[in-house]
C-alpha cells in the first residue's frame, strides 16, 4: 500500500470514516496509526458537501496528493455521478469518486456494511420486526437503525455507550465478512489507487 499521506479522502460522514480505516486496514494488512491526522481526510456531511471543499482539494493536488471523494448514491446513481462530473469540470478540481453501493447501483454504504454482516438469524429478526410494525406504525427502521442495533446486540451493556459514536464501531471483527463478494468493487477500486 502507498502511504496514506499521499491521499486525502473526503467522506460524508465518521461512519464511512472509519469504517474505511478498519476495511483498508483489512485489505492492506498495515495499521493507519496516522487516520485523521494532517488532513488525511475530511467530512463533506453529506454529498453536496464536497462543493465546500474546492480550497481542500487544490491544496491537496496541490501538495501532490490524490483526492479520493466518497459518497452515496441513494435513490439515484446517475443523479449523484453526474453531479461529481459537473462538480470536477466547474470547480476545475482533481478527484477520483467512488459511489456507493457499489459504482453502480442506487443505495449507500450502509447497505453494503448490512449485506456483508454475518449473523444472518438477526438479520432475519429485523426483517419479522418490520413485518410486525409495517401496519402498526407510519415508518420502517432505516439502515443506519438496523446497522446500530445489529452491532448492539453483541457489546455488553457496559460498553454500548461507545456505540452512539460512529469512531467506536469496530468493522474488523466476526460480526462481518470483510472478504464478501458484495465489497469487491470498493476494493478493486482501493487497489488500482491505492496499491
Amino acid at each position: 500500500m502507498k502511504p496514506i499521506e499521499h491521499f486525502t479522502f473526503y467522506f460524508e460522514d465518521k461512519f464511512t470514516a472509519k469504517f474505511f480505516k478498519d476495511y483498508m486496514e483489512f485489505i492492506f494488512k498495515t495499521n493507519l496509526a496516522t487516520w485523521g491526522n494532517n488532513q488525511t481526510y475530511y467530512i463533506t456531511k453529506g454529498f453536496g458537501g464536497v462543493k465546500q471543499k474546492v480550497n481542500e482539494l487544490e491544496k491537496s493536488t496541490g501538495d501532490g496528493k490524490q483526492n479520493l471523494v466518497f459518497v452515496d448514491a441513494d435513490k439515484n446513481f446517475k443523479e449523484r455521478e453526474d453531479f461529481l462530473i459537473k462538480f470536477k469540470a466547474e470547480a476545475k478540481v482533481q478527484f477520483d469518486y467512488f459511489i456507493f453501493p457499489n459504482a453502480k447501483a442506487t443505495g449507500e454504504i450502509e447497505d453494503v456494511i448490512y449485506e456483508v454482516a454475518i449473523k444472518t438469524e438477526l438479520k432475519d429478526c429485523f426483517s419479522k420486526y418490520e413485518e410486525c410494525i409495517k401496519n402498526a406504525a407510519p415508518y420502517q427502521p432505516d439502515i443506519k437503525g438496523k446497522l446500530y442495533a445489529y452491532h448492539q446486540a453483541f457489546v455488553e451493556p457496559k460498553y454500548r455507550k461507545n456505540l452512539m459514536t460512529d469512531e467506536e464501531r469496530e468493522y474488523k471483527s466476526e460480526l462481518y465478512n470483510l472478504d464478501s463478494k458484495e465489497l469487491e468493487p470498493l476494493k478493486n477500486f482501493l487497489q488500482k489507487h491505492l496499491a
